[in-house]
């Protein structure tokens, strides 16, 4: 029975519409492999979870291949607290499904690494085959000679895990989550500059390499256990933001397999669309995932909306509904182009250039900013077991005192980006007249929004000229 749920999370209806409510256990061998391996008892309430649809049947392989690395120690308990009803404990034991996947992901890529350094023994009468694609020549961006098995082989594997996210969220009547969204965005990585970024666990996040707001990560053995703890006390690690908007991207995604599965299209046009992000220096989905200080990230979201770069409300809800509504993928991959060039890139430039310029701010302004939100979160938690006046004026001056010092911050933030700017043009005016190299790394971030300042002011002096109009930075 066709199954509707409204726009979630800004998500849109097309990644729900259609979506069949149905209830699906493991398979019995499976099912069999985690209770004996995790000790269960049979006819515990734990085994009946397992056996029962408690496991969803895309999470079985992911978990089995995370006991099989031994990574699963709490995976026992966290099925004690879901049969306990913590709903927490559903998406621990997901993740553990997760961790299984990243073992193909890097195969994946030492496979791409391997067909790249073997390039030029391949014997001369030998042609590679080429990627089978239906869409139009300008809009092919995976190389000739490309061997994507492997790379459709994770994307089939993405898209059944992301799927089976979807049907989980539909059969409990709940909104799509981010891992959902992230998941149905993601297609897979293309090199080993792509990990996989999307993690939650402190542990999972230290050894992604994220850093924390202020300092560093300290990794110590507890036992059998490894924790990771901050350097500097109470510092969070960073926001995690996905370049390409999970709600846009996941519905080109999703709609884009659906032309696969109406045989409109081909699983060759999906691996086009990585390599279309990938030629921006995106990823997508978990694969398109990049930290952040958390009021820079906010001081460049505020700045994309206020320029219109990121839609929002009915706007987002429209372009979500058109992009449901391509019948075919050359119209499909021509619009996510368009908006690789006028969203995600854009979108990218706002947070960088706030990114940096929160360099300027001093760090003990950055730590202040972090404690006193943890202090905030603290009280709240406080007042739930204690609503005593006392805490709740507290909770008011702490308030208070963070949104002042956040404010002044994002206000410094706005006015050294155009300084930042204007030091971008001033530098690379020079560094084409001298035609000398500026000692920038050319793949860097940094000499990217340079490229763009100068590009930027070169458009805006056009405009002056022809118009009469005169632009500030």
């Amino acid at each position: 029975m066709g199954y509707t749920k409204p726009l979630v999370k800004a998500a849109g209806t097309a990644l729900q519409t259609g979506a069949e409510k149905v209830l699906r256990n493991l398979p019995v061998e499976q099912a069999d492999f985690i209770a004996k391996t995790l000790n269960i008892k049979t006819g515990s309430p734990e085994d009946i979870f397992i056996r029962g649809g408690g496991i969803h049947t895309t999470d079985g392989p992911g978990i089995i291949n995370s006991i099989q690395r031994g990574e699963a120690q709490n995976l026992g308990q966290h099925i004690t607290n879901a049969v306990q009803g913590e709903p927490a404990a559903l998406n621990e034991i997901a993740r553990f499904s997760d961790n299984g996947t990243n073992q193909v992901t890097e195969d994946t890529i030492k496979a791409n690494q391997l067909q790249q350094a073997n390039a030029n023994k391949v014997e001369p009468e030998f042609q590679p085959q080429q990627p089978l694609l239906s869409v139009s020549k300008e809009l092919q961006a995976i190389p000739s000679g490309t061997d994507i098995t492997k790379e459709i082989d994770v994307a089939r594997k993405l898209r059944s895990q992301g799927v089976g996210m979807k049907e989980r969220a539909l059969e409990k009547g709940q909104n799509f989550s981010e891992d959902a969204l992230s998941r149905l965005s993601s297609i897979g990585p293309i090199s080993s500059d792509q990990v996989k970024l999307w993690v939650k666990g402190p542990l999972e996040k230290a050894k992604a390499g994220i850093q924390r707001e202020v300092g560093g990560t300290k990794l110590t053995k507890v036992g059998k256990t490894l924790q990771a703890t901050e350097e500097v006390p109470g510092m969070t690690y960073l926001e995690l933001h996905h370049e390409a908007m999970k709600a846009i991207w996941s519905s080109y995604v999703d709609q884009a397999w659906n032309l696969v599965d109406a045989g409109k299209a081909t699983a060759d046009d999906i691996i086009n669309l990585k390599y279309l992000a990938s030629n921006e220096g995106m990823g997508l989905g978990d694969f398109g995932v990049k930290p952040y200080n958390k009021l820079p990230h906010q001081a460049g979201h505020s700045a994309s909306k206020e320029l219109g770069i990121e839609p929002t409300g009915d706007v987002l809800k429209q372009q979500v509904e058109t992009i449901t509504n391509f019948n075919t993928m050359e119209d499909l991959t021509k619009d996510f182009k368009k908006s690789l060039e006028e969203i995600a890139k854009p979108m990218r430039r706002q947070l960088d250039l706030h990114q940096r310029a929160y360099l300027s701010i001093p760090k003990d302004e950055q730590i202040k900013v972090i404690r006193l939100k943890n202090e905030k979160d603290l009280i709240k938690k406080q007042l739930k077991v204690n609503d005593s006046p006392e805490l709740k004026q507290q909770l008011e001056q702490v308030r208070k005192e963070l949104k002042e010092l956040s404010d002044n911050i994002k206000g410094r933030l706005s006015k050294q980006v155009k300084k930042d700017i204007a030091w971008d043009i001033e530098t690379m005016e020079r560094v084409i007249d001298s035609q000398q190299p500026y000692g920038i790394d050319k793949s860097s971030d940094q000499w990217r929004l340079m490229n763009e300042s100068y590009q930027e002011g070169a458009d805006l002096r056009a405009t002056e000229a022809i118009y009469g109009d005169n632009y500030g930075f």
